[in-house]
């Protein structure tokens, strides 16, 4: 936690600073983003309760009382405060994340899409990505299949990571949280200033002439005349927000590299390094198709995800190799967290050596 907790709170200040410095809002939808990961606390106990329903004949009350005991005391006391601290830095991060996307075009002005097309078009044999992809997935049920994941069903599975890794105390949590931040401020941030791009859907509003993913786009409009897409509608509204300088939770416009893929990327390894082989194979078969849908769907050049795949990658390994070498520091606030929450009703101080 101390590395996470450091990472975010520098971040933090950091999107406050240059807020400040710029006109700019300094963080963008933190309520929003406190309310959705604030259900993961909620999880456990509504997870207990649901499977309690029909086996006796306590009251609705009752259910809720025991619910919450029994979920009480699969914590540790220094789990409820990580918990509660992962919750809040969470949504810090994502607020500042927020706050810097909306910024970064003003910042730096899309300047890469050309190259990073052409790049894009080198590695796939002279030709764009989608142009192999679109005989494959062309059908309206796999166009919109693609659809729901990347657009509906990413960010669930993305909170059920979460709730996985930090509200079960998973062994990996501290090294997935490092991770977590660190995706969002090194590739969502940093690197995304660099290479400041919007991404193939926008490509004909930054360049005059003939657009390479006019094919494409024309493809992804017939099949939201017949069935509509979320693609087409998040777009459309992600750039007219851009356009009128909108800043809100989830807007902005940025295509290198691709936090959809990375994130994505993430919840497949700590998949695969769980002893449930299952989650290993559906999280990294949720990590290629989202790879797939962010080129397919026309939100990203196929460079953007490869650089989120392997940057992702680069940063688990230093998470690791930091947590490893400086674990001392979680240490002590482990130590010192029954301290910290002895005042939480109904929990008595437990031994820190409890802490999974």
């Amino acid at each position: 936690m101390a590395f996470f907790s450091a990472l975010v709170i520098a971040y933090t200040l950091a999107a406050i600073g240059v807020g400040l410095r710029t006109g700019g809002p300094a963080l963008v939808g933190f309520g929003q983003y406190l309310v959705a990961f604030s259900s993961a606390i909620l999880f456990v106990p509504v997870l207990i309760y649901a499977r309690s329903i029909g086996k006796d004949d306590r009251s609705v009350g009752a259910r809720i009382r025991d619910s919450i005991q029994v979920s009480r005391r699969r914590l540790t006391n220094g789990g409820v405060l990580e918990l509660g601290a992962s919750v809040v830095l969470i949504a810090l991060l994502m607020a500042a994340f927020n706050a810097f996307k909306f910024m970064l075009p003003r910042l730096h002005p899309f300047a890469w899409d050309a190259r990073i097309q052409s790049g894009s078009r080198w590695l796939h044999g002279g030709r764009l990505p989608f142009e192999w992809m679109l005989p494959v997935f062309g059908s309206d049920i796999a166009t919109r299949a693609l659809d729901a994941l990347y657009y509906g069903a990413w960010p669930v599975v993305l909170w059920a990571v979460f709730v996985w890794q930090v509200g079960g105390r998973g062994k990996l949590r501290h090294q997935y949280l490092v991770t977590y931040a660190a995706a969002w401020i090194v590739l969502g941030t940093f690197l995304a200033f660099l290479f400041s791009s919007a991404g193939p859907a926008y490509y004909s509003h930054l360049f005059g002439g003939p657009n390479p993913y006019a094919p494409l786009l024309n493809h992804l409009l017939e099949v939201h005349h017949r069935h509509p897409l979320l693609a087409i509608k998040i777009q459309e509204a992600l750039w007219n927000a851009e356009k009128a300088g909108v800043a809100a939770g989830g807007a902005g416009v940025s295509a290198m590299p691709s936090l959809h893929v990375a994130m994505a990327e993430l919840c497949a390894i700590v998949g695969r390094r769980s002893a449930r082989r299952f989650m290993g194979y559906s999280l990294t078969a949720f990590s290629v198709l989202t790879l797939i849908a962010s080129i397919y769907l026309g939100a990203h050049y196929a460079l953007d995800g490869y650089v989120s795949i392997i940057g992702v990658h680069v940063l688990w390994r230093v998470a690791g190799i930091l947590l490893k070498r400086y674990e001392s520091a979680d240490r002590l606030l482990v130590a010192a967290s029954p301290v910290l929450v002895r005042a939480i009703p109904g929990h008595a101080p437990r031994s820190a050596g409890g802490v999974p």
